[in-house]
Parts: structure tokens; sequence; C-alpha cells
């Protein structure tokens, strides 16, 4: 994979967990990750150590990831260490496909006429599929 495609591909996958992390500490974020996530997490805080750049920019998603601008940073810094160091960018690529694996197998998604809905985790309860439906209770049959 490219290193500007798998750079995307990276904050596609992390952007949701950064996203609940809200205002947690970046050290103590990666606990809350699932487990190829996190992995996929410490691979880029450990190869960005000791790059001020880099390590902002990791610090800035952290604590905005919605944020388009810091987005297009960390973006930019991964791509250039992918660019830099082939063994970093196989070795995070089989990570992501893992971690994109393993979000896949957490979430439920839905869509249609334009709109798309992913759940992460487990969703319980009734999930009524299709247009005009109506979910009957006990003793409410038709």
């Amino acid at each position: 994979m490219d290193p500007v495609t798998l750079a995307a591909s990276v904050l596609t996958i992390l952007s949701p967990y950064l996203a609940k992390a809200g205002e947690k500490v970046v050290d103590k974020m990666i606990d809350t990750l699932p487990e190829n996530a996190g992995k996929l997490w410490a691979a880029l805080t450990e190869k960005f150590k000791g790059k001020p750049v880099a390590e902002e920019a990791v610090q800035d998603l952290a604590n905005n990831p919605a944020n388009e601008d810091i987005r297009t940073v960390f973006r930019i810094q991964l791509k250039k260490a992918l660019t830099e160091d082939p063994e970093f960018l196989a070795a995070l690529e089989v990570l992501a496909k893992k971690a994109e694996a393993e979000s896949i197998k957490n979430s439920a998604v839905a869509s249609g006429h334009g709109v798309a809905i992913n759940v992460g985790g487990s969703v319980r309860g009734n999930i009524v599929i299709g247009n005009h439906n109506a979910v009957n209770g006990p003793g409410k049959e038709k």
C-alpha cells in the first residue's frame, strides 16, 4: 500500500476511538482502545518519539480528532514517516489491516438513501430493517 493511502487509512481507523477518548490524556488513551487499534497507536507514538513536529501532531490529534487542520498535519507527518522507512510502512500496513478487521467485527453498519450509520460495540434490542415497518410488542398484534 502506498504511504498516502495507508496514512489516510490509519487516520480513519483511529478517529472514532480518538473521538471517544475525549479529554483523556494520550498516555492513558491506549488503555481504551481495542487490542489492534492500541498496537497501531503505540507503533505511531513510538515512531514519532524524538520528532517534535510529529509528536505534536499526535498530541493535537488525540486532543482534537475532529479538527481537519490537525488531521491534515498528522497525515503529512505519518506519510513522511512511511515514505522514509519501508519497514515501518510494512509493519503499519499489517497493524492497520488487523485493526480495521477488528473495527468491522465490533461494529454494525446501516445505510440507505444517502445515510450511513456505524455503531461500535454491541448492538442490543430490536433491530428493524426496511421501510414503513411497525414493531408490535406483546398484546399489540394486528
